[in-house]
């Protein structure tokens, strides 16, 4: 049987995340008590994004030079590749990708959250929230490998956990369209272009269609990532493989001759929201989730970082009002997603969705095979940015 004990907060937010560091500097600063439980022993420990564009409103809401600060390289070049690599087109974008250290960038948001005296515990994994008739009243939680299990209530829960947080078990989300598998790995010895992005593209009828990234980082490291675009197969029931990144330079040499003689020091095969944006912000009263949750995550670029920080910060300003009222009525909930609905960063994800999730899937089911790809190179190439 396991050990229990109950607790209290105002306010408790699931992940210490982007969406969930900056939900709580959000309530923090409309003065609501918040405690931040996120499950990994550190903060930043699982890396996920290591690129994302200048911000001023989010530098705004954290301090002076925080992205001169955590930037390592500065990069304003894309080259794009067609399967064959017998195309190939060259972008120069206005707004430079600034390379950042995921783990020293994350901790030093959450030292900014702490300084406003916000509460974080790392090492605690949610295990499932509490719903009193049809009232999320709180949550329960335990540090993993133990079996001393914590109830913790609150007038509202924040989940911002990610793709697989409690808030997304609890409502049941489906998720399948939306999740695409990625894997990255950081790799030294790098002596491949320093000065632009790389993107090949992989349409091989034999695997799931993706997109294979080169995102260099300076003093001979790089960023190797493999996305699949589950969501452009009609059926995840039939019979094709998941490319693996090991395979990739199979298929592709230029990518392969980039990788020789380099040393992977970190991966990570995950998840990411990319499909389209999912649910409400308040599915259900007393609930409120943003971020990968709810795949607050831009489909030009895959960068949630800014996106879901402001959004989160948002989130948390909006529902103060509600939580020092008391109640999560129908009306307050209303206007509760219209004000988030109509927020820049939401309409911004939304546009980017319908226009660029809507062409990459499209393009990517109708261009199956390589020669197909390099015959509409010409319109193609138009489409990249």
């Amino acid at each position: 049987m396991a050990k229990k004990r109950d607790s209290s907060s105002t306010a408790v937010v699931i992940g210490a995340g982007p969406a969930g560091l900056g939900t709580a500097l959000g309530l923090k600063r409309k003065g609501i008590d918040v405690l931040v439980l996120e499950r990994q022993e550190e903060i930043g420990l699982c890396r996920r994004g290591e690129t994302i564009r200048y911000s001023q409103e989010m530098e705004g809401l954290l301090y002076p030079g925080f992205f001169n600060k955590h930037t390592v390289h500065r990069i304003n070049k894309r080259r794009y590749y067609s399967h064959s690599e017998k195309m190939y087109v060259d972008r120069t974008i206005s707004t430079e990708n600034l390379i950042i250290n995921w783990t020293y960038f994350m901790s030093d948001i959450a030292d900014v959250v702490r300084r406003e005296g916000v509460e974080i515990r790392t090492g605690v994994e949610v295990i499932s929230l509490i719903e009193d008739h049809g009232l999320i009243k709180g949550l329960k939680a335990q540090r993993p490998g133990t079996k001393k299990e914590e109830s913790i209530f609150a007038d509202t829960v924040f989940s911002c956990g990610g793709i697989d947080d409690p808030g997304s078990c609890h409502i049941d989300l489906d998720r399948r369209f939306t999740d695409f598998p990625i894997y990255k790995r950081l790799i030294r010895g790098f002596r491949g272009p320093q000065d632009r992005l790389e993107y090949y593209l992989h349409v091989d009828k034999e695997s799931i269609p993706g997109i294979g990234c080169i995102f260099p980082r300076g003093k001979g490291e790089a960023e190797i990532i493999l996305l699949l675009l589950t969501n452009t197969m009609k059926s995840f029931k039939l019979p094709v493989p998941f490319l693996q990144v090991e395979e990739f330079p199979e298929y592709h040499p230029t990518f392969r001759d980039r990788l020789n003689g380099t040393e992977t020091y970190y991966t990570n095969n995950t998840l990411i929201p990319m499909g389209g944006v999912l649910s409400t912000f308040a599915p259900v009263p007393g609930l409120v989730m943003v971020g990968d949750a709810l795949g607050h995550v831009d489909v030009r670029g895959g960068s949630g970082i800014r996106t879901s920080f402001l959004l989160g910060y948002s989130a948390g300003r909006l529902s103060a009002s509600v939580i020092k009222s008391g109640d999560w009525s129908p009306d307050k909930i209303k206007l509760f997603e219209t004000h988030m609905m109509e927020n820049p960063q939401m309409r911004l994800l939304k546009r980017h969705a319908l226009i660029y999730g809507t062409a990459r899937r499209l393009l990517f089911q109708r261009l199956n095979d390589p020669n197909k790809m390099d015959k509409w190179w010409f319109f193609l190439k138009s489409l990249m940015r």
